[in-house]
């Protein structure tokens, strides 16, 4: 009983002392103090913790710092030191038990990656120090490229040139890059792709921009990425390409004609149609040399600069085509151009000599030939006289209207005249297509010296094809001996030639035909009797109408000069005009020097 009663007891007094501490019981000083010193902050750069970021170069990278206060006493001069990244330096603040505070900040232009460590100082209720740091670690990506050299750079390349580059990829990264892929939209070849470039190693290749003609700048291209960072760089690379351009009267080819003995002039036009400076420029006109400009005559001339002047060529007699050549150098190139310029020269008209209309309704129709057998660049007497003959042309006609006649018969009489050359020859006498104006019958006759028929020949005359008759097989059997020179001298008849011929053609039908002028050479010659060279090696070659180895004119016996005594030597007023054998003729010419033969130390009498 006694036990149970003192543990009853005991009950009811623990029950009372609870109360009374619950209801009544209040912390001494000491114990309010010793709780305001319990204190404690956390600092926190982005996580808490180690932690990696990746960044392009020249990112500014941002940060987030949360301060926490993890005591039971307010903390004041709450300060947060980042020597790294000083935007993210505060101070002067105050936190009070369990308060959080976050702000961001910036590291600017990061380039290179670093670790830093952000710390916080502040003081307790009990005047104590309370820290703590945080970690947080930027690495930096990059890529950097070269194209031939890292940033602008130029050459200079001659127009149609392949131009070669060397392309260098570098990591400059702290971080491996993947899928590296350069493009190069101008130059397709400098096109690449690597599937993965290590930090800090580069990687080179060359590649071409194909017949280069025109200047550019290029920009090559690189990109990568890791871990979903992109990265990317550009290098430019410039190419100039010098140019020239000449016009000479008008760009291209040109044509004007003039009056014999107009001075022609020349307006020449020179452009710098490169990139670069054109320095050293000439000019060289060969047949007109007033044209030609020798060096420092023409400034230098920049890109797009244009230079002009004007030349003359005096009292043009003979056409020609003449070509301007431009050079400059641009860079230590040399570029050039040139442009062609043609005069024409109206011919003088020799008027057509038709002496006579007879009762008995012949016109005649006479005319000589002489030639020169060489090559026209093997040429240097022009004598014309390896093969001389004179054709009298009889037209029978019905009626005639001025120098329009209806004819029903023509007849061809051949003489030959002389023969100076050591070549062989076969003569004919052709009619273009068209000639004549109705189909008929041909009959050709070769005669002796006394007139006595050596052969006869007849064929058909189709008026729409050509027809070509050879009337001697060798012009050695007409003139002989080969090299002789049978003419007519001062006072002497001439010799007559061993053989002769008749060409004759009777038409079906009577047709209008006018007769018409022509020029020294047959140009305008309403048939074509041509001298065939046979030469000794080699193959044969045609001299007829429009050749300057065939001089043509309206008289007979004609008395020729000496061999070797070329005719503008042999004959006064006869002009030498052009390379290799373009002649000027005064008016009547053939009428004034005909009763002479020039060249053979006879002196002949002032026309």
């Amino acid at each position: 009983m006694n036990t149970l009663k003192l543990s009853g007891f005991s009950i009811l007094l623990g029950i009372g002392l609870v109360l009374l501490f619950m209801g009544t019981f209040q912390p001494t000083p000491a114990v309010q103090a010793h709780n305001a010193c319990v204190s404690g902050i956390s600092i926190a750069k982005e996580i808490k913790g180690d932690d990696v970021r990746i960044f392009p170069g020249g990112s500014d990278v941002p940060f987030q710092i949360t301060l926490t206060n993890t005591g039971q006493s307010t903390l004041t001069q709450v300060t947060v030191i980042d020597p790294l990244v000083p935007d993210c330096a505060r101070s002067g603040l105050n936190l009070a038990p369990g308060e959080t505070y976050s702000y961001t900040c910036t590291a600017y232009n990061v380039s290179q990656g670093f670790k830093n460590i952000a710390k916080v100082n502040a003081k307790d209720a009990c005047n104590n120090p309370v820290n703590d740091n945080d970690t947080s670690t930027v690495r930096i990506a990059g890529i950097s490229i070269s194209k031939q050299e890292k940033g602008d750079d130029s050459r200079t390349v001659a127009s149609g040139s392949d131009v070669p580059y060397t392309i260098t990829v570098t990591n400059t990264g702290e971080v491996d890059l993947t899928n590296v892929q350069v493009s190069d939209p101008l130059v397709p070849d400098c096109d690449y792709l690597l599937a993965s470039l290590p930090a800090g190693e580069s990687f080179s290749y060359t590649c071409t921009a194909p017949n280069v003609t025109e200047g550019f700048t290029n920009i090559a291209t690189v990109t990568g990425d890791t871990d979903g960072t992109p990265v990317s760089d550009q290098d430019p690379s410039t190419v100039k390409v010098p140019g020239i351009n000449v016009s000479k009267q008008a760009e291209g080819e040109d044509v004007r004609t003039i009056q014999p003995g107009e001075d022609v002039s020349y307006t020449i036009t020179v452009t710098n149609t490169g990139e670069v400076d054109l320095t050293n420029i000439v000019l060289t006109d060969a047949l007109v040399p007033d044209c030609s400009r020798a060096l420092g005559q023409i400034p230098d001339l920049v890109p797009g600069e244009t230079y002009s002047y004007v030349c003359i060529v005096h009292n043009v007699t003979e056409g020609f085509t003449n070509v301007i050549i431009a050079e400059g150098e641009g860079d230590g190139i040399v570029v050039s151009d040139s442009d062609p310029s043609t005069v024409k020269v109206k011919e003088k008209v020799y008027k057509l000599y038709i002496p006579m209309v007879s009762k008995s309704g012949i016109v005649k129709y006479n005319v000589s030939f002489g030639y020169e057998d060489l090559r026209i660049e093997e040429a240097n007497d022009f004598d014309y006289n390896d093969w001389v003959l004179s054709v009298e042309t009889d037209f029978a006609f019905s009626s005639i209207n001025n120098s329009t006649i209806r004819v029903s018969r023509v007849t061809f009489n051949l003489t030959p005249q002389a023969r100076g050359a050591l070549l062989s020859h076969e003569y004919h006498v052709s009619f273009p297509p068209n000639t004549f104006g109705s189909n008929g019958a041909a009959t050709l006759t070769i005669y002796n010296s006394h007139g006595q028929t050596i052969s006869t020949s007849h064929s058909a005359f189709n008026a729409s094809q050509l027809n070509d008759f050879l009337v001697f097989r060798l012009t050695t059997d007409a003139i002989p001996p080969a090299g002789s020179m049978v003419n007519t001298t001062e006072g002497i008849a001439p010799t007559p030639a061993a053989e002769t011929a008749t060409l004759v053609i009777d038409f079906n039908n009577t047709f209008p035909f006018t007769l018409s002028d022509f020029g020294p050479h047959g140009e305008g010659l309403f048939f074509e009797p041509y001298l065939r060279v046979i030469p000794p090696s080699g193959s044969r070659y045609n001299i007829g109408n429009g050749d300057l180895r065939t001089i043509v004119f309206p008289i007979a016996n004609w008395k020729w000069p000496e061999e070797h005594v070329r005719i503008d030597k042999a004959y006064p007023g006869i002009t030498h005009v052009g390379p290799p054998t373009m002649f000027q003729f005064p008016a009547g010419w053939w009428t004034v020097y005909n009763t002479c033969v020039y060249g053979d130390g006879i002196v002949c009498p002032n026309p």
